[in-house]
């Protein structure tokens, strides 16, 4: 019997996936990887753009440096991701899960850990959403928690699953911005036989507002690994687990 011949949606994935190669050449090992998953999403009837909208390089051998945050900090060789179910008393963390508790690449890890962890979730808290919106989000948050960054994520969908910036922090933004300029420019007493030296004083920039990048804890390279739960603990964006906390990850070289 001869290999199956694969399905629309799947031809579809391999035309973009070979598009965004040829244009942005990759190391050895890295694929184009589909934060929509290509099967959940032939199987809700989802339109091939969108998705084909969420796309990111993912390293899938295990002997070459991953590109996420959660990697070695060496960056030149595996990273192995280790699934724990939570954190003991103690502060150390339980045994790794029996059954897909350990990953060789981050592309597999993503695939069969974090992406289907936030589909389950999806699930739990809102069994009614509707399919494709699920599969959106699932890939969305995953690779928050990856990246540091969603990716293409629909606005509504950023905002229903909370990764966009909060309006209390706008609203302090604003404020701050409000005040500096209302307090005006500081002008520099003249120098003598010189023009006036007007130093005004800027508003905070937006970044020193925002939380810091989840997965910021780089893992060890060999002789350890560092506790890195799945979810950031400091950002204020980041989105509610429902359905039980999420489970904690490792990742070592």
């Amino acid at each position: 019997m001869g290999k199956n011949k694969p399905s629309p949606h799947q031809k579809a994935a391999s035309k973009e996936t070979a598009k965004l190669r040829a244009n942005n050449p990759q190391p050895k090992g890295v694929q184009m990887h589909h934060w929509n998953q290509v099967l959940e999403a032939e199987k809700a009837g989802m339109p091939f753009g969108r998705m084909n909208k969420n796309i990111s390089p993912m390293q899938s051998h295990t002997d070459k440096p991953a590109t996420t945050l959660l990697t070695s900090k060496n960056g030149t060789s595996g990273t192995q991701y280790t699934v724990h179910e939570k954190v003991l008393p103690n502060g150390e963390l339980s045994p790794p899960k029996e059954t897909n508790g350990q990953f060789g690449a981050e592309h597999k890890f993503a695939d069969s850990h974090m992406i289907p962890t936030e589909l389950n979730n999806s699930k739990a808290a809102n069994p009614k959403m509707n399919q494709q919106d699920r599969i959106e989000t699932a890939g969305g948050t995953a690779a928050w928690k990856m990246l540091g960054d969603p990716g293409k994520v629909s606005k509504h969908l950023m905002e229903k699953i909370n990764l966009a910036v909060p309006a209390a922090v706008k609203g302090l933004m604003s404020k701050l911005r409000a005040n500096n300029r209302a307090a005006g420019p500081k002008t520099a007493p003249a120098k003598p036989g010189g023009a006036k030296s007007n130093k005004s004083s800027s508003a905070p920039k937006a970044s020193s507002l925002r939380a810091s990048k989840p997965g910021s804890a780089a893992a060890k390279p060999a002789g350890g690994s560092a506790k890195v739960g799945s979810a950031p603990k400091a950002a204020p964006s980041a989105p509610k687990p429902a359905g039980g906390g999420p489970s904690n990850t490792s990742s070592n070289a």
